[in-house]
């Protein structure tokens, strides 16, 4: 996939994020066709849409790997201006499907790069955090979409909202639970990420340098969730919480 395909796919997704109007799919022209290109294309939008606070790791539990059909993580980015503290009110009419995941954050204390042990990665961890990921579907039919598409956008990404610091001990002890208006409570806990949610960091640190500061999302611990206009969630991890709602019609 030469510069400017890469480019054009950039530009196409950069608009796709501006608009309500969803897509099939990239142009054939366009379309990465590997997952070095899908990222390739995800730091070209990267660069045009910062500054970044960090990092997303999808498909790192059992749960989503069988929704998404995917066997492995995968990483994406998150915009500064898409973290939000504590609640998130949602206009429906800005936006096309959207789905909320529950998640254990972190706040990296120090830079993390390449062969890292679990140690290494737990003694960067500045703080941990309950958060929601909320994804959207951009697409006409999202489960016929190819994995380097997902990866070049992100995986759906459209904002994070992050709760207040736990005191945590084990992350792979952590508790998760998402309550949606409507549906049953679904519950989760760290160790299903990946066995242990250190995993995923050193993972992560493997894919891509990652400094000092930055926020990670270490994986979904529930099926993506759909949400309607009206609806509230709260999703809580080791006993603190935060919560979105979407606008009522």
């Amino acid at each position: 996939m030469d510069a400017s395909a890469i480019d054009a796919a950039a530009t196409v997704l950069i608009a796709l994020r501006e608009s309500t109007t969803p897509i099939d799919r990239l142009p054939d022209e366009m379309r990465p066709p590997d997952l070095a290109a899908g990222y390739a294309v995800q730091a070209a939008v990267r660069q045009r849409r910062g500054p970044y606070a960090g990092w997303k790791i999808g498909c790192t539990t059992a749960v989503m790997q069988r929704y998404l059909g995917i066997s492995h993580p995968c990483a994406g980015g998150i915009r500064v201006e898409d973290v939000h503290l504590h609640h998130l009110r949602l206009d429906p009419s800005r936006h096309r499907r959207l789905g909320v995941e529950c998640e254990i954050a972190v706040r990296l204390g120090a830079s993390l790069t390449g062969v890292v042990s679990a140690a290494t990665a737990a003694a960067a961890i500045a703080s941990v955090h309950p958060a929601i990921e909320v994804v959207e579907d951009r697409y006409i039919d999202w489960p016929t979409l190819d994995l380097p598409t997902m990866v070049a956008d992100d995986f759906f990404h459209r904002a994070v909202v992050l709760g207040p610091a736990l005191d945590a001990g084990s992350l792979a002890d952590l508790p998760g639970r998402l309550c949606h208006t409507g549906h049953p409570d679904a519950t989760g806990a760290g160790r299903d990420i990946l066995g242990d949610p250190l995993a995923a960091l050193v993972w992560l640190a493997g894919h891509t340098p990652l400094q000092a500061g930055a926020l990670v999302l270490l994986g979904s611990l529930v099926k993506t969730q759909w949400l309607v206009p009206g609806d509230e969630v709260l999703a809580e991890v080791g006993g603190a919480s935060v919560q979105v709602s979407v606008a009522a019609p």
